[in-house]
């Protein structure tokens, strides 16, 4: 028992040397090839947190910046959508002022005489009706034998209306307005027998014709 108590004795006196050496000079035991290590077992504690302590720093300020850079992309998303907006409605307001300025713009008298004849009829000219003798030159679909009767009362009352202008009385202008409205009608019935230009001519035509009968 006396023994066993020394030999202990003896490799603890003999370990704390090489523990202490052991932990100066790495585990070569030589004292060189290996700087990196610490000089003592506090020195390495101490290195060890230190390490412990700069991981944890380099993760939080990866995570402060990856937070910063959310933080401005939904802020630049916020400002987009912000000038999307605002966009929009200068847009719709440039258009309701555009739209304003049409409704409120007065209209000129060249433009009221504009539109208030650019659906009317236009009179016959001198090639179409003579004013001195009141012949009418009829056109090629109007001389369809079928249209005689129409041609004959509309030619005696030209006529009348430039020899003997006091005869005519009011009902003969209604008798011919009606006979205007006739013929066009009779005319629309027999489209299929003229050709496009020729009924679109001879439709003109008598507009025109109408709207002699009622020129003063």
């Amino acid at each position: 028992m006396k023994t066993s108590n020394f030999v202990a004795a003896l490799v603890a006196c003999l370990g704390l040397p090489c523990a202490e050496a052991w932990a100066q000079w790495g585990y070569n035991g030589y004292g060189y090839g290996a700087p990196y290590y610490s000089s003592t077992i506090g020195e390495g504690a101490q290195r060890g947190f230190a390490d412990v302590v700069r991981s944890s720093g380099m993760a939080a300020l990866a995570g402060g910046q990856a937070a910063v850079a959310g933080q401005q992309a939904y802020a630049q998303a916020i400002v987009n959508d912000r000038n999307a907006v605002q966009d929009y409605i200068d847009t719709s307001r440039m258009l309701a002022e555009y739209q304003a300025s049409l409704r409120d713009k007065p209209t000129t008298p060249e433009q009221a005489y504009r539109w208030a004849h650019r659906d009317a009829p236009r009179m016959l000219n001198t090639y179409e009706y003579d004013p001195i003798s009141g012949q009418i030159s009829w056109p090629l679909v109007l001389q369809d034998p079928a249209y005689v009767s129409y041609r004959e009362m509309s030619q005696d009352f030209f006529r009348n209306r430039v020899q003997s202008p006091q005869k005519l009385k009011f009902d003969d202008f209604q008798q011919m307005h009606e006979l205007t409205e006739n013929w066009l009608g009779a005319l629309r019935s027999n489209i299929v027998k003229y050709k496009p230009n020729d009924y679109i001519r001879a439709r003109k035509f008598l507009e025109s014709l109408a709207a002699e009968i009622s020129k003063t």
